[in-house]
């Protein structure tokens, strides 16, 4: 049986603007980022690190359109897979460096 999902935050900030991450049946993807709409779509019934690795995976895309660059396929998505995966692995096998990062960013 899967995991429960983890409870996604109602609002996410990017380039200074709102975003939504929400949980929806996807056709042909584990992730969409719409810029249109600010609205990050993750495929439901994903083990927990899997969906990580797509929420990571579409907020490098939503960031990359927030800071108003143009999509360009095979780098882009070579990359942002790359950072997504390699930063989700990094964080499930160092549990103390989240509590690091958070601490780094508290002012």
């Amino acid at each position: 049986m899967p995991a429960r999902p983890v409870k996604f935050p109602p609002v996410i900030r990017l380039g200074g603007k709102d975003w939504r991450l929400r949980r929806r049946k996807l056709p042909d993807a584990l992730g969409l980022s719409d810029e249109a709409t600010r609205t990050i779509t993750v495929h439901p019934g994903q083990e927990r690190i899997e969906e990580l690795d797509t929420v990571l995976h579409e907020l490098f895309h939503s960031i990359l359109r927030s800071q108003g660059r143009e999509y360009d396929m095979v780098p882009e998505e070579t990359y942002v897979r790359a950072l997504a995966t390699g930063l989700a692995g990094a964080l499930n096998d160092n549990p103390d460096l989240l509590p690091y990062i958070r601490a780094s960013l508290k002012q």
